[in-house]
């Protein structure tokens, strides 16, 4: 029984991951980082119930275990990604993709979540100048497109949305 229980401790925390495909992820490599650290790794991937959508099962090191991991708790595929407003993500060219996390607040813990198309937008209270942007349309404007001024790099678009009344479209800077 001892012996059971200690496996049961050192084998880390489980939880399923939903995403649209499982394009970017292999099983037993693709890890799970935290703030650039190494906390878990992909076990398996399979379709979902409905085989719309592709499920990761990820295993965290035992650390997490007594965390347990709050339900809003976000994670996000990170690859390289080429545009016309720049790359991003070149890490991943020399160490492979990985699913990024940022734990949440709640108070009830999950083990099933589902993955953010990209990663989410820097929270308020990051420091620095956040504004938003009201704009007719977006034309080539995505996220991750930098802002410039007097041609110096001095932010990014983190987010955008059609405006409640869908007459403009808000950005987030």
């Amino acid at each position: 029984l001892y012996l059971l229980w200690q496996t049961w401790l050192n084998q880390g925390l489980s939880i399923e991951i939903e995403f649209p495909t499982g394009e970017g992820m292999v099983a037993s490599e693709t890890q799970v980082r935290y703030k650039g650290i190494p906390v878990g790794v992909v076990k398996k991937l399979n379709p979902n119930e409905e085989n719309d959508n592709v499920v990761a099962l990820v295993q965290f090191q035992p650390e997490f275990r007594r965390l347990g991991l709050p339900e809003d708790t976000q994670f996000w595929l990170v690859q390289a990604q080429v545009s016309i407003t720049g790359v991003s993500g070149l890490n991943t060219l020399l160490t492979g993709n990985y699913l990024a996390i940022v734990p949440g607040k709640a108070e009830n813990s999950s083990s099933y979540f589902k993955a953010l198309d990209r990663a989410p937008p820097l929270a308020e209270n990051t420091p620095g100048l956040h504004l938003k942007l009201s704009a007719d349309n977006l034309n080539s404007v995505n996220a991750g497109t930098l802002i410039y001024f007097r041609d110096i790099a001095i932010g990014s678009v983190q987010a955008y949305a059609l405006a409640d009344d869908r007459s403009h479209v808000v950005m987030d800077l």
